[in-house]
Formats: structure tokens, C-alpha cells, sequence
């Protein structure tokens, strides 16, 4: 797609961005004059926008909508709220069989009924359940319980490299060593059949141990797998050309374009993220025209913003 074209989806889209929720529809509709095919492609940022979000440690939720302390799922106790997004709310857990914490990751109240997210929520179960490495949260159990359906998961402490830039940037070093682990546990994906599709800061903890790579809520098992038989949903909303999936300022031109996503799109997407540790700022930034950025323009060279980077 030209970046013509994609000035004007970025244009409406912001426009769109800035309006009242209730009056976006009928400003996409008028602002693109008939062109059925330059309204889908807005739409399609719109819903992404809204719906692409990761589980965000310190996310707020009304108490209103939390799961009380104390609560049991199965044989899981819930001790404390972790955070939110778009796809599941995490609470801090015991499993009172063994003893240890864990972490426990539910859909909310209002996606409970959606095919889509409980898709979702399965193939994020399968994907993490095909992984047994040392830089990539640990699937302890799978569960339903008075209608709740949740995954059991390794708890783990730390901060995310989202909380760590909030510093500014890191040492190059230090950069290197974030990304060697996080290339590893990709690696380790990719050999499976996994792509995770939403690779970015608030989706790697950095631990004492070293990088765990979480949330594998958008994450695609191949087709290989499919004919296989050992994914026989995975062809659902989240593998379907044309869909937009991800974060916006760590999608590869492919995943904008709504286009499948393989693992070239994950290691784009770790381009991005050794760029933003670096630099300290997103590869890709713009107030009017984020995508015509990642489309069709360079990131600002890293030697300019950090002289130790060759």
C-alpha cells in the first residue's frame, strides 16, 4: 500500500481517535466520502486500538469488578489483584495443593460470552503449554469453576522493560543481555510453531533470574500444527487475514496491512524493542502519523540518540 494511502487511513483514524465514542462511526462515514475499502481499513485501526492490549501490571479495575480475596477457583486462592487489559484480569493466587504462589488469569465479566476471546483464551492456553523454557512464563493448570474460566501460571516478580524506560534508557550492555533472552525464548517459540504476535515492553518482565517473556494472549500456532491435528480451533479470529492484532508502535508493515503474521513479525517487533532500550524512545513515534512512520519512513538512526550505539 502506498503511503498516500496510508496517510489518509492515519489521518482519519487520529481524527476519528479524538472524537466522542459514540460519534466515530458516523465521522469515519463521512470523512471517507464513499471509499467502502479506506473505511474498513480505519475501522479495522479503530478496533485495534480498543482491543489489542496486554495485561498491564498496575492496571486499575473497579474493586466492583474484581474477584474478592479469598475467592477459590478449583483448588487456587485468590490473595490480591496484579493488573489488567483487554484480554484478562491477573491475580495474585495460592495453590493450596502445593503450597506456592502462583499467578491466575481470567477473562472479564464482559468478554466471558464472546467466541472470539474465549478462543482467544484457549490458544493462549495451547501456545504457553508447547513452551518449557527458561525465559518464558510457565502454564501450571488450566480451569473452569462457576462459569470463570482461568489459566494457572507462574508467578513471577520483577519489572517489565515498560517500567524500567520510565527511567530513561538503559545501558547498552545491559540492552544486549535483555535482548539475547528475549531472542532466546522467540527461538524457543518459533522451533514450536508459536508466534507471539505482541511483543513489547509491558509483555517482558525482567527478574532477578533474568528475562521472562508473558502473555501469549494474541499468539498464533502454525498451520503445521493444524494439519497435524493438534490445533484444530486455532483458524479462528485471531489467525484470519485482514484482522489487525498487536500493539500499534511494535507492529511489523505486515500486521498493519492485516496481513498473517509470522515469526519475521516477532523478530521486527524485538528490532523495536532493543531500539526503545537503547534509545529510550519507540523506534516509531508520531503524534499525526504512526503508521505512515513504521510504513514508509526509517527510525532516526540509534548513533544519533545514543553515541556508544554503532
Amino acid at each position: 500500500m502506498n503511503p498516500s494511502r496510508w496517510h489518509a487511513i492515519s489521518r482519519i483514524f487520529h481524527a476519528a481517535n479524538a472524537c466522542e465514542p459514540a460519534a466515530r462511526d458516523a465521522f469515519v462515514i463521512d470523512a471517507c466520502q464513499g471509499d467502502r475499502a479506506l473505511q474498513i481499513e480505519v475501522q479495522r485501526l479503530l478496533a485495534a486500538d480498543r482491543d489489542a492490549v496486554s495485561s498491564i501490571p498496575g492496571a486499575t479495575v473497579s474493586a466492583a469488578f474484581q474477584l474478592p480475596h479469598g475467592r477459590t477457583l478449583g483448588s487456587y486462592r485468590i490473595e490480591g489483584f496484579i493488573g489488567a487489559g483487554g484480554m484478562g484480569h491477573v491475580y495474585r493466587g495460592r495453590d493450596t495443593r502445593l503450597d506456592r504462589v502462583v499467578a491466575i488469569k481470567i477473562l472479564p465479566n464482559h468478554l466471558r460470552e464472546s467466541l472470539e476471546f474465549q478462543q482467544r483464551f484457549e490458544r493462549e492456553a495451547r501456545a504457553i503449554s508447547q513452551l518449557t523454557h527458561p525465559n518464558i512464563c510457565t502454564l501450571y493448570d488450566i480451569g473452569r469453576d462457576d462459569g470463570i474460566d482461568f489459566l494457572v501460571m507462574e508467578h513471577v516478580e520483577g519489572e517489565t522493560i515498560a517500567a524500567r524506560l520510565s527511567g530513561g534508557p538503559v545501558a547498552i550492555e545491559d540492552a544486549l543481555e535483555i535482548g539475547i533472552q528475549t531472542a532466546a525464548a522467540l527461538e524457543h517459540a518459533h522451533r514450536r510453531n508459536v508466534v507471539h504476535r505482541d511483543l513489547k515492553p509491558s509483555n517482558v518482565m525482567l527478574t532477578s533470574t533474568g528475562v521472562k517473556l508473558l502473555d501469549f494472549g494474541l499468539a498464533k500456532l502454525s498451520l503445521a500444527d493444524a494439519a497435524a491435528g493438534t490445533t484444530s480451533s486455532d483458524q479462528g479470529p485471531n489467525t484470519t487475514s485482514g484482522v489487525l492484532l498487536g500493539t500499534l508502535p511494535y507492529m511489523s508493515p505486515e500486521q498493519i496491512e492485516g496481513k498473517a503474521a509470522d515469526a519475521r513479525s516477532d523478530i521486527w517487533a524485538l528490532g523495536c524493542l532493543l531500539y526503545e532500550l537503547i534509545a529510550g524512545q519507540p523506534a516509531f513515534a508520531s503524534d499525526s502519523s504512526l503508521i505512515a512512520a513504521i510504513v514508509a519512513h526509517e527510525p532516526i538512526p540509534l548513533a544519533t540518540l545514543s553515541p556508544g550505539a554503532h
